[in-house]
């Protein structure tokens, strides 16, 4: 069997490789999906604070970066 000669390749368990295998291409099948079960108002604010940031988190962020970095140069 294929998925049984991939399986003891990788040194998993044929359970382990199915659930890891199935899982993998689940998530990558739902991410294609988009914003999931977001509604357009919780949307619309999630892209209000992003562009729109409060002022705390902006000074907070500020403190965090340094004045200069190897980047300036």
């Amino acid at each position: 069997m294929v998925i049984a000669r991939a399986a003891q390749q990788r040194g998993e368990t044929l359970s382990d490789f199915v659930l890891e295998n199935a899982y993998q291409v689940a998530t990558e099948l739902l991410a294609d999906e988009g914003p999931g079960s977001l509604n357009k108002k919780q949307l619309a604010h999630i892209f209000e604070t992003l562009d729109h940031p409060p002022a705390k988190s902006v000074e907070a962020i500020r403190k965090l970066l340094p004045e200069r970095s190897i980047l300036d140069d």
